[in-house]
């Protein structure tokens, strides 16, 4: 309040896509896991604890949902998405709105318009699209978003769609958004996306310049900092350079909107209703505050475990699953004992933690490992790592072929990594060329297969991913990120062995290393019927594949839930009966999944049915 004349209060904004992004805040699963559920309610019900916790420390705004409808798997930021179906984007996208603004936080929905239909699926290229497929594809979740969830922001993407980039475009920006769609709420900047006028799309000769056509534009709040919107602009409004009422039209609605929120009125208390009973005066001791206020708390991981849960789906099972009572489990993949592997990138411990290698992670994020030893007490459990997510390292594979042979079966534990900007090989900025899997990993799959012992293959990812030689009916799960007390189920589960995707799957699967997914074609379709895109594997062991994003659980045999048709709301189906029985030798699995599992991901308890889509590389943004 002190940083200007008029004593006027800061609107706080934060992360919250996967979670509220604060230290020691519960770690949900990402948004691919969210579109995998089918399940608006529960989405609703997750956003608005999420929301709850950011009202209570005193933020205002959230930074999502992403919105974005995905248009090429390799783009990095896919696992931020909830998939590529508008609909199901839409339905999803405006229940998680619905759950945030209850809690009254003003939800952003991002990125407007056509962030996800990058040139190749390159982070910030430019996006070749039509009106006509703008306006049936990427530009509906966020009309629902708005009219029916109530969506008090949007924010503008940082790519430019034939020429014009999102930030300096009136058409989309007012005459779409305000004079057609009504929104009456701000427009904020993509971090650094008014500066990027100048410095990437080479639309305005300087950062004033920049800040003028983003104010014509209809964009009111520069983010993350002041950067354009400063004393230069003010120099420019002064001189007549840049209209003044372009200035007031923006200021207009953001005090608008702070005083919706309370901050102009003459009682507003600055200090959070989590701390209106500690000592805030100055010359407190403010450190002795740290870690008073749970963000972590058992109602919180039971809607994360259950969202996750919800997430999986089961594409094909030949016997593998359930698991009955395996004298040893061999345990073989870079992803069987890494805590991280259950995280999208901008869950905290990834998105800020990594930074800060001396601070603890500050949740609990079992291992695959752990709950496998907790499904199975008594069970022999041997875990190799075998290969890295993405180095060229063979040296692990003699070893993970021996403890394989003498196994009763195998849990392949293979994905990619969460990052930002090159550190991983998923999430913003890491962009991927080819849709196989990272590193040597199939070739560690390949050795695997050949020993004969049943496989269950657990795919903790955040894009469909085409393998070389799959075993028989894949499938996938995206980052589920959340500490559960038991394991989290595979999230988005796709079929790598089909490309056109099963009942329930929302995310078509790449027919090659090097290809997009192609088109989906409803279910009993002509076109389903006769797609020649299927391929079968040049190898046939009998198997289940099962993955999931960010989230794993329990994998049942039962058929996987049907996407809801158009026109009308998704609802769950009802759990599927756990198949029971030993498993014949001779079975495989594949379960791949992304959350933070706390029991075995393929322990045969009842599952659901979902699935979104696939990943980024450049420099980037929110």
């Amino acid at each position: 309040m002190s940083a200007n004349r008029f004593g006027i209060p800061a609107l706080a904004h934060e992360e919250c896509l996967a979670g509220f992004a604060a230290w020691g805040a519960t770690a949900y699963p990402v948004p691919l896991s969210w579109g995998a559920t089918f399940d608006p309610e529960l989405i609703r019900r997750m956003a608005a604890a999420i929301g709850e916790d950011m009202r209570r420390v005193g933020i205002h705004q959230g930074l999502a949902p992403v919105l974005d409808v995905v248009r090429d798997a390799r783009w990095g930021r896919v696992e931020e998405t909830i998939g590529e179906d508008p609909y199901l984007v839409g339905t999803i996208g405006t229940a998680y709105v619905q759950g945030l603004e209850s809690a009254g936080i003003v939800a952003t929905l991002k990125h407007f318009a056509g962030y996800s239909a990058s040139r190749a699926g390159r982070n910030l290229a430019p996006v070749s699209m039509g009106s006509r497929e703008r306006a049936d594809v990427l530009l509906p979740p966020f009309e629902m978003a708005l009219r029916e969830g109530g969506a008090r922001s949007v924010m503008h993407a940082y790519t430019d769609t034939d020429g014009i980039p999102s930030a300096a475009d009136e058409e989309l920006l007012t005459g779409l958004l305000r004079d057609t769609w009504g929104f009456t709420g701000t427009v904020v900047a993509d971090y650094f996306g008014i500066a990027f006028l100048k410095i990437l799309h080479g639309v305005a000769g300087d950062f004033t310049e920049a800040a003028a056509l983003a104010l014509r534009a209809g964009v009111d709040v520069e983010l993350p900092s002041v950067k354009t919107f400063g004393a230069d602009l003010v120099q420019a409004v002064t001189d007549g350079t840049v209209p003044e009422e372009l200035v007031d039209r923006a200021l207009r609605r953001v005090l608008a909107q702070k005083a919706e929120l309370g901050l102009l009125d003459a009682d507003f208390d600055p200090v959070p209703p989590a701390l209106k009973d500690a000592d805030t005066d100055d010359g407190a001791d403010t450190d002795a505050l740290r870690g008073t206020v749970d963000l972590d708390s058992p109602g919180n991981r039971e809607l994360a475990a259950r969202a996750a849960d919800e997430s999986v789906i089961l594409l094909r099972n030949n016997g593998a699953l359930p698991l009955s009572a395996p004298r040893r489990i061999a345990l073989i993949g870079p992803q069987a004992d890494e805590p991280t592997a259950v995280l999208g990138c901008y869950s905290f411990p990834l998105h800020v933690g990594v930074h800060h290698p001396e601070v603890p992670v500050g949740i609990a994020l079992p291992t695959l490992r752990e709950a496998l030893v907790r499904e199975f007490p008594g069970v022999e459990i041997v875990t190799v790592r075998g290969a890295d997510v993405d180095t060229d390292d063979t040296s692990g594979f003699d070893e993970a072929v021996r403890v394989a042979r003498d196994a009763d079966v195998v849990v392949v534990a293979l994905g990619d990594r969460a990052g930002l900007f090159g550190r991983g090989t998923s999430g913003e900025g890491c962009d991927a060329e080819s849709l196989a899997l990272p590193g040597v990993q199939q070739a560690l799959l390949d050795r695997l297969l050949d020993t004969g012992t049943p496989l269950v293959v657990t795919l903790l990812a955040g894009r469909p991913t085409r393998w070389a030689a799959p075993p028989p009916g894949p499938t996938r799960s995206w980052r589920p990120s959340s500490p559960a007390p038991r394991a989290p189920p595979p999230s988005p589960a796709c079929s790598a062995a089909p490309s056109t995707p099963p009942a329930g799957c929302r995310s078509a699967c790449p027919p090659g290393p090097g290809a997009s997914p192609p088109p989906i074609s409803p279910p009993g379709s002509p076109a389903a019927a006769t797609s020649p895109r299927s391929t079968r594997p040049r190898r046939s062991p009998s198997g289940t594949v099962c993955r999931t994003r960010r989230s794993t659980g329990a994998i049942s045999s039962s058929p996987p839930r049907r996407p809801p048709p158009t026109g009308s709301s998704p609802s769950p189906s009802p759990s599927a009966t756990p198949a029971t029985g030993t498993a014949p030798r001779s079975s495989s699995s594949i379960c791949t999944t992304r959350s933070p599992p706390s029991s075995s991901p393929c322990s045969g308890s009842s599952a659901t049915a979902g699935c979104r889509s696939p990943r980024a590389r450049h420099a980037g943004s929110r």
